[in-house]
């Protein structure tokens, strides 16, 4: 699987050319400790039917929907094509990337900036729409790894 990516000194991750998932997000706490919290689908690893969508072959830590949920507004894969379309890195540096989804949604272009900031265990993201038609809702969708399980 292709990546960009990034890191600071006090965070790491990878953003994924399919989908824009961010991948392997670490922060390098102050008393030395390393803490990854974000989740990677358990059948990563595992041979998967070629029909499976690809945004639920790479699925993992943060990724951008749009639009959110059932593509019923304006057909296409689970979560639009931000969340499956191919990401061509437009720029990058150590600490940021930009990148710009290779397909349009509802005309308009998609760009996705993800940077760290030196000292901080913060991950920054905008996503941007240009020119383009249309309501559709927007989500981040989180996926975070919880050790222990609740009981209620």
């Amino acid at each position: 699987m292709n990546t960009f990516a990034i890191r600071s000194d006090a965070a790491s991750l990878e953003v994924t050319e399919t989908g824009g998932h961010l991948s392997d997000v670490t922060f390098r706490l102050a008393d030395g400790r390393r803490v990854a919290p974000m989740h990677t689908a358990p059948w990563y690893h595992e041979a998967l039917p070629a029909d499976t969508p690809r945004m639920m072959r790479v699925l993992r830590g943060d990724f951008f929907c749009a639009p959110f949920g059932e593509n019923d507004v304006i057909g296409g894969p689970p979560h639009g094509a931000s969340a499956s379309g191919r990401w061509v890195r437009r720029a990058s540096g150590k600490d940021w990337v930009e990148a710009v989804l290779d397909e349009t949604i509802l005309g308009a272009t998609l760009t996705k900036q993800v940077s760290l900031r030196q000292g901080e265990t913060m991950v920054y993201q905008r996503h941007t729409f240009r020119g383009g038609t249309g309501r559709i809702p927007v989500a981040h969708h989180a996926m975070l790894y919880a050790k222990h399980q609740l009981k209620l």
